[in-house]
């Protein structure tokens, strides 16, 4: 929730550019904070790193990086019977996978030039500013492992008497939804660190 001069509703196209960039944006970026990281406890959602797997590998890889993390967290969901559907990590991450060059300098997985979207292992990749995901993964089977419902979409209310926006000539304006997450299964999520690789040489 935010206050704004009254005389912005005036302005109706200025009030939906606001309204678009600072809450819809605000709200979207929280939501994905609860779907991820949410405890579980009073009006939070219980998220999914909370209730996934930690990741096991089933087997170590000669000088393992990332790309082999993922492979072997695929594999771990596979086990449990719950082929995975995509990847989660952070910018930062993604960004290191992709700039990953071979003994050459070519880069192994990444085409500057390329217009398709961000996959590894034939799976899509979700990049996310979530700063608790930096050196972390999670994989898993999102089209079958959870579920979200949307009980409200996102609305926008706009009041002139929130404690003293009329004597001030305020609004306040309030950004929500309401929706639920069912972790229908939580081995269908696997949640890990990155492994460091070993310096050059050791």
């Amino acid at each position: 929730m935010f206050k704004a001069s009254k005389q912005i509703l005036d302005d109706f196209a200025q009030l939906q550019s606001t309204v678009d960039a600072e809450m819809r944006y605000g709200l979207k970026y929280v939501e994905e904070q609860e779907i991820l990281f949410g405890d579980g406890t009073g009006v939070h959602l219980h998220g999914i790193v909370p209730q996934a797997s930690a990741f096991s590998a089933e087997f170590r890889v000669e000088q393992q990086n990332g790309i082999d993390d993922l492979r072997l967290a695929m594999l771990q969901a596979q086990l449990a019977r719950f082929p995975a559907s995509g990847h989660v990590l952070h910018f930062i991450d993604w960004a290191k996978i992709e700039l990953t060059k071979d003994t050459l300098g070519r880069y192994i997985l990444a085409n500057p030039s390329g217009l398709t979207g961000p996959t590894l292992w034939g799976l899509p990749v979700v990049a996310t500013e979530a700063a608790a995901f930096k050196g972390k993964f999670l994989t898993g089977a999102f089209n079958a492992g959870a579920q979200i419902f949307d009980r409200e979409d996102a609305n926008v209310v706009i009041s002139t008497e929130n404690a003293d926006d009329f004597e001030k000539n305020m609004i306040s304006i309030r950004c929500e939804e309401r929706l639920a997450l069912a972790v229908k299964r939580p081995e269908a999520f696997i949640y890990g660190s990155f492994t460091v690789p070993a310096p050059a040489g050791a």
